[in-house]
């Protein structure tokens, strides 16, 4: 047996990489248990119940996907270790309003946050073009870096 289910959700045995959180679930708010280096791609499709995330800083890595179609996800607090955001990772949060991106970022997919309507900030805690490619799909978005905001 490879995976374990801690309240419902789906981890591999090791509890360091996160497979699955169930879209039934009812729960507005997930807090990632400390520990969890990986979060898969798709991990949270369409878990529209979820209104706010919170990353621990062990995370590392944040699958492609991994976010997509949270569409009444409000608030994500991301990790510090996270060194880039794949492709579509945000895509179609429709409800996400602010995205401080943690200063270690050096890469964010050219569509991380299409789809998200209502996304009216991304802070980047970088000097100013250090990530190529802004506003990454959220064309509605005003993008701010270190020492703006």
């Amino acid at each position: 047996n490879y995976y374990t289910a801690v309240d419902g959700v789906l981890f591999k045995k090791t509890l360091d990489v996160l497979v699955k959180y169930p879209q039934e679930k009812t729960a507005k708010i997930y807090e990632i248990p400390s520990g969890v280096k990986r979060i898969f791609g798709n991990a949270f499709f369409e878990c529209t119940n979820l209104e706010s995330i919170i990353i621990p800083d062990s995370v590392e890595l944040l699958g492609s996907y991994a976010f997509h179609g949270c569409s009444n996800l409000e608030e994500i607090v991301l990790s510090s270790s996270i060194s880039d955001i794949k492709e579509g990772t945000f895509i179609n949060c429709r409800k996400l309003t602010t995205v401080t991106i943690p200063e270690n970022v050096a890469s964010i997919a050219s569509d991380a946050f299409k789809g998200c309507s209502d996304l009216k900030e991304i802070l980047i805690n970088q000097e100013k073009d250090g990530i190529p490619g802004a506003p990454w799909g959220a064309n509605s978005a005003t993008v701010k870096w270190k020492g703006e905001f």
